[in-house]
């Protein structure tokens, strides 16, 4: 089976901090994994040097997130399928490699372009399958398809990614793409196929992060740490955005205060293609 898959862990030079750890944390709790691909604009040199996993499996090109993406696709994990991540989710205990196969068995049998290995964004319905449970997606609100750690198809992945798009936009147009293109998607609340810790959020540390880290003597580096004010304001605009209770007006008056302050709202552009 693992020569249906391959990994690819997104990541960029502001991330670099982070490249060591993630590979450490692959080979302890995945060590039994298929050919891993740590994509990046930026070669360093001495993190290469300093671990032979990280020299492996670090590959650079020269482009946009989303360009970057499309050429490891194209050029580098020539599978069938891919499990995609992004750096700052970090492994966390020992990842269930038989659900991945089965769940990909059960994408290729029935014609299933996306598997979501996280219960956010939750979605309505029963769940389906006889070992490995999941949902169907009904493809109808934003962030049903998102960049958490999940298993594509390859030809699919290529299908909704854009050359030099901002990777956020995409991530907001995903689940619009697949509508247009007929594509389906089913999303698993088990926790434990791939189990993971959010270790970053806005370019900073995660209190929840930094734990992880001290606890497992990972490599802690000099990015700033969020602010409780920060986790705050974060924490209620989820909220704002997502709660059906709270009145539209209201919702539109404390989104166009946060984009005064300098935010961006990227569910925005779910219906546009700058």
């Amino acid at each position: 089976m693992n020569n249906k898959y391959s990994i690819i862990v997104l990541s960029c030079k502001k991330f670099s901090d982070m490249w060591v750890n993630n590979i450490v944390l692959f080979d302890k709790y995945w060590s039994d994994r298929p050919d891993l691909f740590l994509i990046t604009d930026f070669d360093d040199v001495s993190i290469k040097n300093s671990n032979p996993s990280v020299k492996r499996s670090l590959r650079m090109i020269d482009s946009s997130m989303s360009g970057r993406l499309l050429e490891s696709i194209n050029k580098i994990a020539k599978t069938d399928y891919i499990f995609l991540t992004l750096d700052d989710y970090y492994v966390s205990k020992k990842v269930d490699c038989e659900s991945i196969n089965e769940l990909i068995e059960i994408m290729s049998k029935n014609s299933i372009d996306y598997c979501r290995l996280f219960k956010e964004k939750k979605v309505p319905g029963s769940f389906l399958g006889e070992k490995t449970k999941y949902k169907k997606l009904p493809l109808v609100s934003t962030y049903e398809v998102n960049f958490y750690p999940s298993i594509w198809k390859t030809s699919a992945l290529k299908s909704v990614i854009k050359q030099d798009e901002d990777i956020w936009k995409t991530e907001v147009r995903l689940t619009k793409r697949f509508r247009e293109n007929k594509l389906n998607g089913i999303a698993v609340y088990n926790n434990n196929i791939f189990p993971f810790v959010d270790v970053v959020r806005k370019g900073k540390y995660l209190p929840k992060g930094i734990s992880f880290i001290k606890r497992n003597g990972l490599y802690l580096s000099s990015r700033p740490v969020i602010s409780k004010r920060e986790t705050t304001e974060l924490f209620f605009k989820n909220l704002f955005s997502n709660s059906k209770i709270i009145p539209n007006n209201i919702k539109s008056k404390l989104k166009n205060h946060y984009k005064k302050m300098g935010g961006t709202i990227y569910s925005e552009y779910e219906n546009t293609e700058d």
